[in-house]
């Protein structure tokens, strides 16, 4: 089992996003990257062949999930952070992000998924962002 978090490297990067795309690295353009809070993960943006893409690698296995939010009226959660496999994270996020797509429409397209590099690929969406 790998611990995290892992440096990594843009070159790392291209190779997962290739990964998730059933692609070569080479045509990879990664623009930027920048770690998630708490580096558990790691995004990159960048463009396929004229698509533009988003792409989150996970860093760390088991992935810690992150608390939902706590409401104010609500007690604090006693129970440790849970934590996930890389693929079933990527998993539950491919299927979170199709189900938002069904209800919502406006939600970025998955454009790529790699459960072995732990990397989800969508494809870029200009707009606001709604949390």
């Amino acid at each position: 089992m790998k611990e995290g978090p892992f440096p990594v490297s843009l070159r790392d990067l291209r190779q997962r996003v290739a990964m998730a795309l059933g692609i070569g690295p080479h045509v990879v353009k990664v623009d930027h990257w920048k770690w998630s809070p708490g580096r558990r993960s790691a995004r990159c943006w960048g463009r396929v062949e004229g698509t533009e893409f988003f792409a989150k690698a996970l860093l760390q296995d088991p992935y810690p999930v992150p608390l939902r939010t706590i409401e104010p009226w609500e007690e604090t959660p006693s129970s440790p952070v849970e934590m996930r496999s890389t693929i079933d994270q990527v998993r539950i996020e491919a299927e979170m992000t199709e189900q938002l797509r069904a209800k919502a429409g406006c939600v970025p397209a998955l454009i790529g998924k790699s459960e072995v590099s732990g990397t989800i690929v969508w494809e870029r969406f200009r707009g606001v962002r709604v949390i």
